[in-house]
């Protein structure tokens, strides 16, 4: 049936949902390339803003300093400077463990109360951070990925068998500063060019290759303002078996 790409108002459930398909609405607003894509009939969100009254600040605090309950303290300590003071650890850290397993070197000793035995062989355990522990073989794998994926971190993670968390902290720490980043650059760029109505994450006019209210055809998939059928549209069609020119 007809179909819209309209950016519907975000539930706030998570950042990947399918937008349901209405039978009698069949406009397209203006979006932006890199927020959609679009897969057979249905359009998917690619991210979206957490909005709604779940999400959005309707009380302010009264302004000024409070103390707040220790009972009523809802987070996890990883690290009590006063106790890593009087252990004389405060800055074990940082001159015994390795720069790429600090983060969860602060955790353990936390937990293990500041004592050291059996320290350095848990914390030996512990994944690098900073990815310096994936092989060549998976470094090369991931180079090939982000070219196929397109950027997509799920699809990479998924195929590489990587953590989502790593495969992004890769691509930002690593990937990004080196040349293959450019040469990425430039084939989304060449691709972007050579094919401009159907580069994915687009929803743009198929006869004008600008994006704004489009008509969805129900035959052949493909999207078209209303001024650029001929005859032009005077308005929306009603139904859900309206045809472009191609199709007619």
């Amino acid at each position: 049936g007809n179909s819209t790409s309209d950016d519907d108002e975000d539930d706030g459930v998570n950042n990947h949902y399918e937008v349901p398909m209405s039978p009698t609405a069949r406009m397209t607003r203006q979006r932006f390339s890199d927020i959609a894509w679009k897969e057979n009939r249905t359009h998917y969100e690619k991210s979206s803003s957490r909005v709604g009254v779940e999400y959005q600040v309707d009380v302010l605090p009264v302004v000024g300093s409070h103390t707040v309950p220790e009972e009523e303290v809802l987070y996890d300590q990883v690290w009590d400077p006063e106790k890593a003071q009087k252990s004389g650890k405060i800055d074990f850290i940082d001159h015994r463990v390795k720069s790429s397993i600090k983060e969860p070197a602060y955790d353990m000793l936390h937990k293990r109360d500041y004592q050291l035995p059996g320290f350095f062989a848990e914390v030996s355990k512990a994944p690098p951070t900073d990815c310096s522990h994936w092989t060549a073989e998976e470094r090369a794998k991931f180079r090939k990925l982000v070219f196929e994926k397109h950027e997509d971190m799920w699809q990479i993670s998924e195929a590489l068998g990587r953590p989502v968390r790593e495969c992004v902290t890769y691509y930002l720490g690593k990937f990004k500063t080196s040349k293959d980043f450019r040469s990425l650059r430039r084939v989304m760029e060449k691709a972007r060019d050579e094919n401009p109505f159907k580069y994915p994450g687009e929803i743009l006019c198929d006869k004008c290759g600008k994006g704004g209210k489009l008509v969805y055809c129900d035959s052949c998939d493909s999207h078209y303002h209303l001024t650029c059928q001929d005859p032009p549209l005077q308005e929306v069609p009603e139904g859900n078996d309206w045809k472009c020119n191609k199709c007619v």
